[in-house]
């Protein structure tokens, strides 16, 4: 008796997590998250695919730490959605990334050396000095 209650509540905590991820997912999917944090979105997405599976298994533990992980990863994705990157360098990244394929010379700021150096042209060297 004791251990069909340990597993009824088993099953009501994972069932509980997951339901506490789908209201994270939506949050996650209504801040367009799939196309502002992709990468934290898709790992939501698989953790959740795979937490649903485990549930539908029987096998409520891992569902239960499944639907855990996916819930970080929704929430991670929604904040990186609504808030931007805490990386202050992303934007410059992004804006170089853009430019690819452009032919345009973007070379952020963060890349160039206070100093010019000094390039030598092929048509100045004198094969003959070497």
């Amino acid at each position: 008796m004791i251990l069909l209650l340990c597993l009824g509540c088993a099953a009501i905590k994972a069932t509980v997590h997951l339901a506490q991820l789908e209201e994270s997912w939506v949050d996650a999917e209504a801040a367009s998250a799939e196309a502002r944090a992709p990468y934290e979105y898709t790992i939501a997405q698989q953790y959740r695919l795979k937490a649903h599976e485990e549930w539908g298994g029987s096998d409520y533990g891992a569902a239960q730490d499944l639907a855990l992980q996916a819930r970080l990863y929704a929430q991670q994705a929604e904040e990186m959605a609504l808030y931007g990157s805490h990386d202050e360098d992303a934007e410059q990244r992004h804006e170089v990334l853009e430019n690819l394929d452009e032919d345009v010379d973007v070379i952020p700021e963060m890349y160039l050396e206070e100093e010019e150096e000094e390039w030598i042209e092929l048509d100045d060297i004198d094969l003959d000095e070497l």
